[in-house]
């Protein structure tokens, strides 16, 4: 309810620049196709991703695209950055080293998950080795619109199609890895390698 609210209120300016407009005729899937966060469950249900854009189209016909990015932004960086800080000062405190810097760096720009695949380890941070998932997570939300807009347009069952595609692309993409040699946790860390999580939240 509180994600219906939240998407709501994201569509009170109907006009605005960064709209996308959608005609309700071939809409329905979108019921269908709401986007979740598969990485910190926590997370999504305090953003309500897939109630908020759900609500939007619903009720107004368009999702509000620069509002769908200030949402996530407010309800995620603080606490998230917060935690960097905290982590850092304990990774000094606790194992008397100072961070990896390149690795924060990585964290604070949200490509921890690149950096994970190409050094095949997670980063040496005290007790923050599951940030990666966070940089994966915002790296979504930037598509998020975009393929909400993309099975807006389609039928059901061309959306769920398309989202069928899209998780065999990822099988595919991890099973390549895995022939290659690719070290944990390179294998799963990358989007492409990782995206039937997100195309069950758009299906669900």
């Amino acid at each position: 309810q509180e994600g219906q609210q939240d998407g709501s209120r994201g569509c009170q300016r109907r006009h605005r620049p960064g709209v996308i407009a959608a005609n309700h005729h071939g809409s329905p899937h979108l019921q269908h196709a709401r986007a979740a966060d598969p990485i910190a469950d926590h997370l999504e249900r305090e953003c309500g991703v897939k109630a908020g854009l759900h609500g939007e189209h619903e009720r107004f016909g368009r999702i509000n695209i620069s509002y769908f990015f200030a949402r996530r932004i407010l309800r995620i960086w603080p606490l998230y950055f917060f935690a960097l800080g905290v982590l850092s000062i304990c990774s000094f405190l606790i194992q008397g080293e100072a961070p990896d810097w390149p690795r924060l760096a990585g964290m604070a720009l949200f490509v921890e998950n690149f950096s994970a695949f190409a050094t095949g380890r997670y980063a040496p941070l005290f007790a923050g080795f599951h940030l990666w998932s966070i940089s994966l997570e915002e790296q979504f939300y930037l598509v998020v619109p975009i393929i909400t807009a993309l099975l807006i347009q389609l039928r059901p069952r061309s959306g769920f199609v398309l989202l069928a595609l899209l998780w065999v692309f990822s099988i595919a993409v991890r099973s390549a890895f895995i022939r290659l040699g690719v070290s944990n946790p390179g294998v799963w860390v990358m989007p492409v390698a990782r995206m039937e999580p997100f195309m069950i939240g758009f299906a669900v």
